[in-house]
């Protein structure tokens, strides 16, 4: 009877013993598909919006999470700032964003925690890309299951953002003027392009402002060429402050700029060249060391299609406009000759 009791004792072991093998298989097996699913998802794009899309399955499916903000590094605004976000209240955001921005350097820990929140720092090192932001509980739950998933999704997500931040820096370098930090003369041209055909399509307007610097060559001779560089990433600055978020300011070579204006007629483009004017002339230009001088500009408008039915001839008539605007004075604007101008021309 002892010999029977041990027998089945130790086939009860055995059994015990195999399902427990075939629930770690089970777990190893939704693993290997997790970290399949996630490698694949992060690394099929380094387009900063597209990873962002990307991110949410990964959340939601990969880590079955219910509650979480993904921070990433807004470049343009130059902060961190949500991208994706599920369930977690605007406080709570807010603290994750205010915790990031508050980092001099990338955190020793793999791990800040707020209140109950825990802050997964995206961080290589040398660069805080951002921060995953989960429940206390949820990075409990992930832990007590291995935390193979949650770290390899952490790694995953910093090797993919550092791969898009580096696409989108090349990609602005091939697009911005380097003295400005605006668009360049190539962009400008394919810019255009692209918004006339827009225009023509939807039965748009398009406004053309050309900016020109008067008297650009005494202020050089004056103050020096490095003053004058200063002076154009200040007007760069300046122009790019004055107009909306859907305009392209772009410099169109030496002291000129160029601003399309899209969705806007000649009546908002004259009072757009004007805001610009008044600012300009009322700004203090840095002219060296504790030195501050005055610049004042002339533009001309041009719009499509009042004055041109191309990209090419809608720059250039906007270009003999500025040059009448030298010629009435400077610190002016002054419209394309021969306009037709309806009524309602703006939409601004």
């Amino acid at each position: 009877m002892a010999i029977e009791h041990n027998k089945d004792l130790h086939i009860e072991l055995l059994r015990d013993e195999l399902i427990m093998t075939r629930e770690e298989l089970d777990r190893k097996f939704r693993t290997h598909d997790a970290f399949k699913s996630i490698v694949n998802e992060v690394h099929s794009t380094v387009v900063m919006e597209e990873l962002k899309t990307k991110t949410k399955s990964i959340m939601e499916d990969s880590l079955s999470l219910n509650e979480y903000a993904l921070i990433v590094w807004d470049a343009n605004h130059r902060r961190f700032a949500v991208s994706d976000t599920k369930g977690m209240t605007q406080d709570a955001r807010n603290k994750a964003v205010a915790a990031l921005d508050a980092l001099i350097e990338p955190p020793d820990s793999q791990l800040m925690q707020e209140d109950e929140h825990v802050y997964l720092p995206l961080s290589n090192g040398q660069t805080v890309y951002g921060a995953l932001c989960i429940t206390d509980s949820a990075y409990r739950d992930a832990a007590s299951q291995g935390g193979e998933v949650l770290d390899l999704t952490v790694t995953q997500l910093t090797q993919a953002l550092g791969n898009a931040v580096l696409y989108e820096t090349a990609r602005q370098l091939c697009v911005t003027d380097d003295k400005t930090m605006i668009f360049n003369h190539r962009y400008l041209v394919n810019r255009l392009d692209s918004e006339i055909k827009r225009a023509k399509r939807f039965g748009h307007q398009i406004t053309c402002l050309m900016i020109d610097i008067d008297d650009f060559k005494y202020f050089n001779d004056s103050y020096g060429h490095l003053a004058g560089d200063d002076a154009l990433g200040e007007l760069a600055a300046l122009i790019n402050g004055t107009c909306r978020d859907i305009d392209i300011v772009a410099r169109f070579g030496g002291e000129e700029f160029t601003v399309l204006l899209p969705e806007t007629g000649v009546t908002g483009g004259a009072n757009a060249a004007e805001r610009i004017i008044k600012k300009t002339a009322e700004y203090a230009f840095t002219a060296g060391p504790q030195q501050k001088a005055q610049l004042t500009v002339s533009i001309g408008v041009a719009s499509y299609p009042f004055h041109a039915e191309d990209g090419a001839d809608l720059l250039k008539q906007a270009d003999t406009a500025l040059y009448q605007a030298k010629a009435a004075g400077k610190n002016q604007h002054q419209v394309a000759a021969s306009a037709f101008l309806p009524e309602e021309d703006s939409i601004n």
